[in-house]
């Protein structure tokens, strides 16, 4: 059953007594009614109630309804109950009214299709149209809208079959997904910053762990320290496993849960698009291969340990935490940028993406 809703001037009184083949002014109740016409076998039936006229007719194609409500009538926008929704306007075409109404329609959560019925009673004016219905049609449909022009009484049957057609449903569908995606974008700082509270306390940033990562215990055996600090970071952030969320897979779960929003899988666009984990994957290697590429060893501390150096631990703290020593400095160096790193390049990373994956929605629209 296709269950129509007619809002927006009067012209879609107009276009109920074309479905009736009556003129205006045999229209029961007019305006000031609300009406629902029903298909029937019969050519016209009229069942009053208070605030409801039923009107039964075989001029209505089978399995149609139309609801038509009174201007006093407040619906407030309800749609839930129909599955199609015309807004109905004529000259003068673009009124403000008409727009506030579609963008309240458009504004509600229900799945109600809505399509403009331009109504253009040329013969019924008698002044030039500042718009006419073909530029008003090609206005609407910039902003994505679905537009239908009504002339006469047999324009009826094809608007009362109107179907959005597939390729309108999938644009929308995208439009749809792109504004709760960007929204999430927007609110991406403020997530991060939650991760970046939680690495401090029990993390990748957290003391321990940048305890263990300059330690003595990941250079024993080792001349080049700052490259055994970068394979312990790189231990921290990318392990995988029960502690994963300590380090920057963690961050990938926030990535995910913008572009994917994994609590609503069967809704969401981009998981027929992508492959979750193979783009989770390959997020994860992007951050790495920058992680690498940033956290190179300063000519400073280039210098190799001695078997004797590498070997003592109270030698190599000497060396490093002592002023004046060959290595003085360089945990705070590192540190720094591993810091640096997390903090901001691998939100810049995550953002990125995200807004390429936005760009890559938004030219399936274009």
């Amino acid at each position: 059953m296709t269950r129509w809703i007619f809002l927006g001037d009067d012209s879609r009184w107009k276009f109920a007594c074309w479905i009736l083949k009556i003129a205006m002014s045999k229209l029961p109740g007019g305006t000031h009614k609300t009406i629902l016409i029903r298909h029937d076998k019969i050519k016209f039936q009229l069942d009053e109630e208070e605030n409801l006229l039923t009107i039964s007719t075989y001029n209505l194609p089978p399995k149609i309804e139309v609801f038509i409500p009174a201007y006093s009538e407040d619906l407030q926008f309800d749609l839930e109950k129909f599955n199609r929704c015309a807004i109905f306007e004529t000259h003068p075409l673009g009124r403000e009214s008409i727009e506030d109404l579609a963008m309240l329609l458009e504004s509600g959560k229900n799945n109600s299709m809505i399509v403009f019925i331009l109504m253009d009673l040329l013969d019924e004016i008698d002044y030039d149209p500042i718009i006419d219905a073909k530029t008003r049609k090609e206005k609407l449909i910039k902003k994505n809208r679905d537009v239908l022009i009504a002339r006469s009484i047999h324009d009826t049957y094809e608007i009362l079959h109107w179907h959005r057609p597939m390729v309108s449903d999938l644009r929308r569908q995208i439009k749809h997904e792109l504004l709760e995606i960007r929204g999430r974008i927007n609110q991406c700082d403020n997530y991060f910053a939650e991760y970046v509270k939680f690495w401090q306390a029990n993390g990748c940033l957290s003391e321990v762990m940048k305890n263990y990562i300059t330690g003595f215990s990941n250079v024993k055996g080792h001349p080049h320290i700052w490259k055994c600090y970068n394979e312990a970071a790189q231990r921290v952030l990318f392990q995988k496993g029960k502690n994963a969320n300590a380090g920057i897979y963690g961050a990938i779960e926030l990535y995910k849960k913008i572009l994917y929003n994994p609590t609503e899988f069967d809704k969401n666009l981009a998981t027929f698009i992508w492959s979750v984990e193979a783009d989770s994957n390959q997020l994860a290697e992007k951050i790495k291969e920058k992680f690498l590429q940033l956290m190179t060893s300063p000519k400073k501390y280039h210098n190799f340990l001695n078997s004797d150096e590498y070997n003592s631990e109270h030698i190599y703290k000497a060396l490093v935490d002592r002023p004046g020593g060959r290595f003085y400095g360089i945990k705070k160096d590192f540190l720094n940028s591993y810091e640096k790193f997390i903090c901001e390049e691998v939100l810049t990373i995550i953002k990125k993406e995200l807004n390429d994956h936005i760009d890559k929605l938004r030219g399936m629209i274009e």
